[in-house]
């Protein structure tokens, strides 16, 4: 990442920058290639355009794009696009001017026009990006959006050809820009796109509203662009009551790309709460719904340790997955099995059963059956669990951590007893759920949002690596030699770190040390993200390094600035057992599910016997329980000194480092004492007490 440098004094104007960047994109346009290459091209010459103020080299530009976009069409023979999704002809001739040159606009416009008509018309995503790209620069990206939009709600082939990949075109403009910059033009054509398909069919209003979540990229979309998507057109769709099972079908569809594609972005408590009340009496009806397919009644009949079937939405191995496997360690290690554990995964062995997660489960003693939602249905999916539940003979369905599906599933009564175990947000509440399990804490329940969780002892047994430990070294030396001697970090997803106060806290801890550097990972980085950084003027001493091995960076990084509001759990703990300081704000998300939710009540003497206070009193204290070691803090200013202190002051840096790993060795790893506390839990469950 480079700094943006161009607000300082004395720095050189937008204007200056944009010249040799804007004649390199005039030199490129007669000899692109292809589609592929002309997009980002396009593109970074509208963004110049404003910099122009002659009127002739505006023109000048303007028909070397145009004239890029006819030599490129004319190489495809009969594939094009409709002309309503571009209204080139008008805006092009109003910027062209009286210019003799601008009845090239109207050609193109009459291409367009018989390429539609012609036979063997086709559409194609690679001719749509880059005739949006012309409409973007002839009036604004806002309004080529919006154009698309009306599109999507008007022309059918837009909806059902083949050729156009809108999935990829999403994923273009996402990464060409187009989504950075919130534009008026955007919400009045959602709102006339979600206006417009109320009409429409439930199968048809499921599949325009899909490929709109397709063609503006909601996977990776800025946060208001998501919003948008989800506000006009995900809660309108979903509050319409279902009545039938296909309507079923496509509420849960949207309930779970509602909740990996727009609740992870914007993390939460309170949206996490507040978009699981709206959608809650919808997920009700569908059980009741999918309840009336049901003929027989669930019940265990076998004499020996009950069986419990753990649902795994995803195959990967995150660290709810890693809390799983602990608890089956756990199993293998006591004298007898008190119960049978059988994991119930999502997707399929051929293509995912030599991954990690599930060989990991296997090891552990674990049978994994796999129920495949890929078909699409997934209703057929919630049943299939059903009929395994029941040719199992189950005792009871354990959602682990992920909530999509689980209050229609209860509802539907898909297994004798469902329980929730919780390791995040726990907003969900529906009286047909028979068991809330929580994780981390010293005492046997929590009470959450007024009701009584259950509550397990923590226990993480594989939080160092001492194998990679060279390799960290190795790492580290590098930081080095490029000048930086203080590595601050947060691991995580990066939706964690799109919080401006978070990233302007990080900004002055890195203001009077030009030799700190901060590490933050991802799977992608949030367009929001690299402009807040951008902005702040730190993007030189930022630094993205993907999505990583977490226990080898605990051990490369000095101190770990945990991210708020939502803090973390499995990687603090990671930098804890590997010595490492962390920093703590203590706000409603991190003490509902992070290092503090386990620690801080403790600490507070809330939570624990009295000899675990004691104990961890003493850890993290100096001086006659002074807490001098603590990773907690209460408001964003004692955040900030006490994460200077560890900045510069080494000694106090490593002792509050040895708080941590002694914390984490002596508490976190009795893996046994945490199964007989969870299956104690699951019995009262069974046995409705």
């Amino acid at each position: 990442m480079t700094a943006n440098s161009n607000d300082e004094e004395g720095a050189p104007s937008k204007k200056t920058l944009a010249r040799p960047a804007l004649e390199h994109l005039q030199r490129a346009l007669p000899t692109v290639p292809d589609w592929d290459a002309a997009g980002p091209i396009i593109f970074e010459t509208i963004r110049h355009l404003n910099t122009l103020n002659d009127p002739d080299e505006k023109t000048t530009t303007l028909h070397l794009v145009e004239s890029c976009c006819l030599r490129l069409l004319s190489s495809i023979g009969t594939k094009g696009i409709a002309p309503e999704i571009l209204y080139v002809p008008p805006r092009a001739q109003q910027t062209v001017g009286s210019n003799s040159e601008s009845g090239k606009w109207s050609d193109l416009h009459k291409n367009l026009l018989a390429l539609q008509k012609s036979a063997s018309f086709a559409w194609h995503d690679d001719h749509l990006i880059a005739l949006l790209a012309v409409e973007g620069m002839v009036s604004s990206t806002g309004q080529a959006l919006s154009a698309l939009l009306d599109g999507i709600s008007s022309i059918e082939q837009l909806n059902t050809s083949k050729n156009i990949d809108l999935k990829r075109l999403g994923g273009r403009l996402f990464h060409t820009g187009w989504f950075n910059d919130e534009d008026i033009h955007v919400p009045k054509a959602m709102i006339r796109f979600g206006k417009k398909i109320e009409g429409f069919n439930y199968p048809t209003t499921f599949i325009m509203t899909r490929n709109v979540a397709l063609a503006f990229d909601l996977q990776d979309a800025p946060i208001w662009l998501s919003k948008l998507i989800s506000e006009y057109l995900f809660f309108p769709f979903m509050l319409r009551m279902p009545t039938t099972r296909k309507k079923v079908n496509f509420a849960l569809h949207f309930e779970l790309t509602l909740y990996a594609e727009y609740l992870n972005k914007i993390d939460t408590k309170s949206h996490f709460e507040e978009t699981y009340e709206r959608i809650a009496p919808v997920l009700e009806r569908c059980g009741e719904l999918l309840a009336q397919e049901n003929s027989y009644e669930l019940s265990r009949t076998n004499n020996g340790p009950p069986r419990i079937a753990f649902l795994l939405h995803s195959h990967s191995y995150l660290a709810h997955a890693r809390n799983y496997l602990t608890f089956l360690e756990g199993l293998k290690e006591l004298d007898s099995r008190p119960l049978e554990p059988i994991t119930y995964i999502n997707g399929n062995e051929t293509e995912h059963g030599k991954e990690r997660l599930p060989q990991a489960i296997s090891e552990r003693g674990s049978t994994i059956r796999w129920i495949d939602l890929s078909a699409g249905d997934v209703p057929d999916y919630l049943l299939a669990i059903r009929a395994q539940a029941d040719k199992d003979n189950i005792a009871m369905l354990v959602f682990v951590s992920t909530p999509t599906f689980l209050i229609t599933s209860a509802r539907a009564r898909i297994a004798p007893r469902i329980t929730w175990w919780a390791m995040k947000y726990h907003a969900i509440q529906s009286n047909s759920i028979d068991g809330y399990l929580t994780y981390g804490s010293f005492g046997p329940e929590r009470i959450i949002e007024g009701r009584k969780w259950r509550s397990t002892f923590p226990a993480l047994t594989d939080l160092y690596d001492p194998n990679v430990a060279e390799q960290a070294h190795e790492i580290r030396q590098r930081y080095l030699k490029k000048g930086f001697c203080c590595l601050l970090a947060c691991i995580g997803r990066a939706e964690k770190i799109n919080h401006r106060p978070y990233l302007e806290t990080v900004q002055r801890l890195l203001a009077d040390h030009p030799d700190a550097l901060f590490l933050w990972t991802g799977r992608s980085i949030p367009p929001e993200v690299k402009a807040t950084i951008n902005e702040l003027g730190i993007s030189e001493q930022c630094e993205c390094i993907g999505w990583i091995d977490t226990k080898l960076y605990a051990q490369v990084i000095d101190i770990y600035v945990d991210s708020y509001p939502f803090a973390s759990g499995y990687t603090a703990y990671e930098a804890m057992a590997a010595g490492k300081p962390v920093v703590v704000l203590e706000t409603p998300e991190s003490l509902e599910t992070s290092t503090a939710t386990t620690l801080l009540p403790a600490l507070k003497r809330e939570s624990g016997s009295r000899k675990d206070q004691d104990r961890l009193i003493e850890i993290f204290s100096e001086n006659d329980g002074d807490l001098a070691f603590t990773p907690f803090v209460s408001n964003i200013e004692t955040y900030e000194k006490k994460a200077l202190r560890l900045m510069e002051d080494t000694q106090y840096r490593e002792q509050s480092g040895e708080a941590g790993r002694i914390f984490v060795n002596e508490f976190l790893s009795d893996r046994t004492r945490m199964t007989q506390n969870i299956c104690t839990h699951f019995f009262e469950i069974i046995d409705g007490s």
